[in-house]
């Protein structure tokens, strides 16, 4: 199917009302010949797939109007946008969220997301309407896409100050468009702000939250390969120029959970990372009791990301390498430098973090 051609759609592309009435009433619709194809009988189970996951989003946003549904918002990001996600049927897919719903005035994909979404994704979708709904933690330069489609976003900082406003601007924008068929505007919301990309390009943002290497042209060239010796320097030291000012932090259950949520969870710009089930004991053993403040800035916005192809250790990893988070902090005092990793590797199809520690300068330069 060509880009941006929407005839072959089958049955999916009917209305919603069409959809209840015909291919989710249960009943196979026989050829002639009073054989089902095998067309036909594919067009009805996505049909049904469909409308399941629009009831189940519909059951949710009618929960959390009625106050029956509750959303932490004192949970860290990645934990908020995958319990809206969860609650609206969403499925996970590289570091974002998606599920196509039928609405009243057509199809419509909705994904939620950390970040800024790639317009060409949107060439592979289905839907009449696109939407993105987005707190900006992390910001990335893309290529334009061919199909158009609609934002819904803010800052992180503005997040910060008022997770509850966005989540129900998140549940709202859900409720408009799966029951309304339209897309609300930002007059209509407290918080997220709405742009159209009416063809599907997206225009550079600031960066200042994005990694080393997407801020600069010399860095990006030096991606996929080992670097020579003066290549490293330059990346080490530029990690020191932008190091954050360490989070003092007591290494306790409860300041574990503050930090990484019931589930462990960490949102990261490579997706979702699982802490390891190991890392509190592992931590409080090795007398690293002042690195608490550290692992999560460093999973969360990395200064860059290393893949280690030297034989792992911990665990039963799914692949032959690891990758290793780097970010540099600077001490109380201004004088010292940490540069912190955390590796994690592939355990049951989730990336999941097995070590978070202080390395050398010396020692970073050699896994580069």
């Amino acid at each position: 199917m060509a880009k941006g051609d929407k005839t072959k759609k089958v049955s999916l592309e009917q209305d919603s009302a069409t959809l209840n009435a015909q291919n989710l009433s249960g009943d196979v619709q026989q050829p002639p010949d009073g054989v089902a194809s095998a067309t036909a009988v594919s067009d009805i189970v996505a049909s049904a797939k469909l409308q399941n996951n629009t009831q189940k989003a519909n059951k949710a946003i009618a929960k959390f109007k009625n106050h029956d549904l509750i959303i932490d918002e004192k949970k860290d990001i990645g934990t908020v946008l995958s319990k809206i996600g969860t609650e609206l049927g969403m499925r996970y897919k590289g570091g974002s969220r998606y599920e196509t719903y039928a609405t009243p005035t057509g199809l419509t994909e909705i994904r939620l997301a950390d970040h800024n979404a790639n317009p060409k994704n949107f060439d592979k979708s289905i839907a009449d309407t696109n939407v993105s709904l987005e707190v900006l933690r992390k910001v990335f330069d893309f290529e334009q896409g061919e199909i158009p489609y609609s934002v819904y976003s803010c800052k992180y900082d503005e997040y910060t100050k008022n997770p509850s406003a966005f989540i129900e601007d998140a549940m709202k924008v859900a409720d408009i468009v799966l029951n309304e068929g339209r897309l609300p505007l930002s007059e209509e919301l407290r918080l997220l702000k709405r742009t159209d990309y009416p063809d599907g390009i997206r225009m550079s943002h600031n960066e200042s939250n994005a990694p080393l290497f997407s801020k600069r042209e010399d860095f990006k060239k030096m991606i996929g390969r080992n670097l020579k010796d003066d290549e490293a320097k330059m990346i080490i030291d530029a990690s020191k120029s932008v190091a954050e000012k360490t989070t003092e932090m007591e290494l306790t259950p409860d300041n574990w959970t503050k930090l990484f949520g019931e589930d462990g969870i960490v949102s990261t710009p490579i997706g979702d990372v699982k802490m390891g089930e190991s890392q509190y004991l592992k931590l409080a053993r090795q007398g690293r009791n002042g690195k608490l403040g550290m692992i999560k800035p460093t999973l969360q916005t990395p200064d860059f990301i290393i893949e280690d192809k030297s034989k792992v250790k911990d665990g039963k990893p799914e692949r032959d390498y690891s990758l290793v988070f780097v970010k540099s902090f600077v001490g109380g005092n201004k004088e010292r430098i940490y540069h912190f990793t955390s590796v994690t590797v592939q355990q049951d199809g989730k990336e999941v973090s097995i070590s978070n520690q202080e390395k050398s300068a010396n020692r970073i330069k050699n896994l580069l």
